[in-house]
């Protein structure tokens, strides 16, 4: 288990010494997804999100239903987690 300083980046779960409460393998996963990326893009935000936006296209020409998280003034709205894409007939 490392040690995380109040300040690092992702500092949910830590206490005031920094030292790391539980693990969370899934925020975890998440976190070394988005570094990967970062790196693969050599850290250029706008080529991240150019080929997070093609990605989305993508998934939307396979079927997939995108959806938004909307803004912080709208009112929550039921989504469904779909397994699998939607046919397209």
């Amino acid at each position: 288990m490392r040690a995380r300083l109040p300040g690092h980046l992702y500092t949910c779960g830590t206490d005031e010494s920094g030292v790391m409460m539980h693990e969370n393998d899934i925020l975890d996963s998440i976190h070394r997804e988005r570094a990967e990326h970062a790196r693969e893009c050599g850290y250029d935000i706008h080529r991240i999100f150019r080929e997070i936006r093609e990605g989305t296209e993508k998934l939307k020409l396979e079927g997939w239903e995108v959806v938004s998280a909307g803004t912080p003034n709208q009112a929550a709205a039921p989504y469904t987690l779909r397994d699998e894409p939607r046919d397209k007939n």
